[in-house]
């Protein structure tokens, strides 16, 4: 049963009532089976795709950045990955 689940994102997706159908088995025990195994029920997140104008814009960015060095790329302080605030320590 687990084979079949972790085979493809298909497989994972598939509710306890959907496997219960294709392994013959009640949708309980697959329940039981899928967290004796470690599994739990998570939304699957959804990401906006990229338009073509940010693709451009990265891509010119990694043109522009092509040559920095390691210690170019420390002195950056990426906005997105901490938060930055002036006139403290």
């Amino acid at each position: 049963m687990i084979k079949e689940i972790c085979k493809n994102k298909e497989g994972r997706n598939l509710s306890c009532r959907k496997l219960r159908g294709k392994l013959k088995v009640s949708a309980m025990t697959v329940w039981w089976m899928l967290k004796k195994n470690g599994f739990r029920s998570v939304k699957e997140s959804v990401k906006p795709g990229l338009t073509e104008e940010m693709k451009k814009a990265r891509l010119e960015f990694c043109k522009a950045h092509e040559h920095w060095t390691l210690n170019d790329w420390k002195k950056v302080i990426w906005t997105d990955e901490t938060s930055v605030v002036l006139g403290h320590r």
